[in-house]
């Protein structure tokens, strides 16, 4: 669970109009929630980073409000890992 604050919200990304949590915010929280599924399979010295992304942002969440990020480790192919995230919190419209 996120606690959304002023750094998430589309304005702080240069979207002056509108006063929700950011899709920059909103992969940053993805990309937290699957480093976290996979912490287990790490070893001491390991990271894993993230070379692409594929994300539809369909609703707006309001700013400063809670939303829970989810990953699941869908693909394990050897170096490469694909997850399946989602999210959900408090929607505008």
């Amino acid at each position: 669970m996120f606690n959304t604050t002023g750094a998430d919200i589309a304005v702080a990304f240069g979207n002056v109009v509108v006063n929700v949590v950011g899709t920059p915010a909103l992969i940053g929280f993805l990309e937290t929630a699957a480093a976290a599924c996979i912490v287990s399979l790490l070893q001491d010295r390991d990271a894993s980073i993230g070379t692409a992304i594929n994300v539809q942002h369909l609703a707006a969440a309001p700013a400063f409000t809670k939303i829970q990020a989810m990953a699941e480790l869908v693909t394990r192919d050897e170096n490469r890992l694909e997850f399946a995230v989602s999210f959900a919190g408090e929607r505008l419209w």
